[in-house]
């Protein structure tokens, strides 16, 4: 069933000769009968993605510190929406980045990047809008590959969406031109984010969302990494959050669907097949949120399995809370152990060669001086493959 036969209008370039697609701003166009039709054709899918979402978010509600799931599902999501652009880093890669080692792969200074887009976003005060999509951008785009494709600035030139040495003709899709048509586009898309008047569940506004950024394409370079971003990122942010945190992300689902994903997002300019894309997007939070329940377990039991073993009689009391920052960011050394600690370089320093002797982490550098130990029980957690990833390779 197709939501709606028409969803924008191609226009001649400027400048140039060929044609551009202009999306109609969301959302589609439809009568009560139309949206009833769709909405219950959308039963079955609105109803596991809604109960999978529900049942994560209540089982981190009564978690203690919540904040310890943040960086791991943060830092997979990172690698798997870089991957489906071809950026390729392991989980190792991108924490040694983060921790500020030089003679690394640009890659993993780009994933990285993305986890420090997620969180600039999460942490902001400004709702989902123009300005902070910008904002997020430029922590993606600057100091790495495409840094020369101004980050965090809307772009001012035409793109399209093809093989590479396509020309504009030829092209797959090709995006709103800029100037007039490209703002007006953004200025709908940022009302629609914020609209509680639309009559839709969040979740399906959430994937009519994401369809409209990646045809807006509004930067010339990544506008899928920031487009799965506000995805997740729209699940717990007003106007209408469906979680407290941002625990589940669709990237994964993506990246092992990733000709249908981009197939099914054309199929809505092409033919305006809004229900196969919706039904994809649902299927995806629903097999993410069912995912993610078992890996914060994981991650929960690793954390209750290390705190009972520096929770012994005599031991420091400031271990634990060594142990709950490298959950947070699963690397230290002697400085960043004083500071989170609040004590001595030196005593930092005895309680790092404690845990390093038990087991909890590891040296990396192999080096007298600078030294840096991971984390890596927790890396390991993050690039284990689920049960569908299992099945899909």
């Amino acid at each position: 069933m197709k939501c709606s036969r028409v969803v924008g209008t191609k226009i001649e370039h400027f400048e140039q000769v060929g044609l551009a697609f202009v999306p109609d701003p969301l959302p589609p166009k439809l009568s009560d009968q139309q949206r009833r039709e769709f909405l219950g054709s959308l039963i079955d899918e609105i109803g596991s993605a809604t109960e999978g979402l529900a049942r994560l978010d209540g089982a981190a509600r009564g978690l203690k510190n919540p904040h310890l799931l943040l960086y791991p599902l943060m830092l997979r999501d990172a690698q798997l929406s870089s991957k489906i652009e071809n950026t390729i880093a392991t989980a190792e890669e991108v924490v040694l980045a983060e921790a500020g080692r030089e003679n690394l792969r640009d890659e993993a200074r780009e994933v990285a990047n993305y986890v420090a887009s997620l969180n600039h976003g999460l942490k902001s005060d400004l709702p989902l809008c123009n300005r902070l999509i910008r904002e997020m951008h430029k922590a993606l785009m600057s100091g790495v590959r495409g840094d020369e494709k101004r980050p965090g600035e809307f772009r001012n030139i035409q793109v399209m969406i093809g093989k590479k040495g396509q020309t504009l003709e030829s092209a797959r899709f090709v995006p709103p031109p800029p100037g007039q048509h490209l703002r007006s586009c953004l200025d709908a898309f940022e009302r629609f984010l914020n609209s509680t008047t639309h009559g839709l569940p969040q979740i399906v506004a959430i994937a009519l969302a994401h369809y409209q950024f990646e045809c807006i394409h509004p930067f010339e370079d990544g506008n899928g990494r920031i487009g799965r971003a506000i995805a997740a990122l729209s699940l717990c942010k007003e106007p209408c959050p469906v979680l407290e945190k941002p625990f589940v992300y669709v990237s994964a689902y993506f990246e092992r669907h990733q000709d249908e994903y981009y197939e099914r997002l054309l199929r809505v300019s092409t033919d305006g097949d809004w229900m196969g894309w919706v039904r994809f997007f649902l299927n995806a939070l629903a097999e993410e949120a069912a995912d993610t329940l078992k890996r914060i377990n994981r991650v929960l039991d690793l954390h209750a399995e290390l705190m009972a073993i520096v929770r012994v009689p005599k031991a420091s009391a400031v271990v634990p809370q060594l142990i709950d920052g490298l959950f947070t960011r699963p690397w230290t050394n002697a400085a960043h152990a004083s500071k989170l600690l609040g004590i001595k370089p030196q005593a930092a320093q005895r309680h790092i060669d404690k845990l390093a002797q038990a087991g909890i982490i590891e040296e990396v550098t192999g080096g007298t001086y600078n030294r840096l130990w991971l984390f890596k029980k927790l890396l390991q957690i993050i690039e284990e493959k689920n049960t569908h990833e299992e099945r899909g390779r």
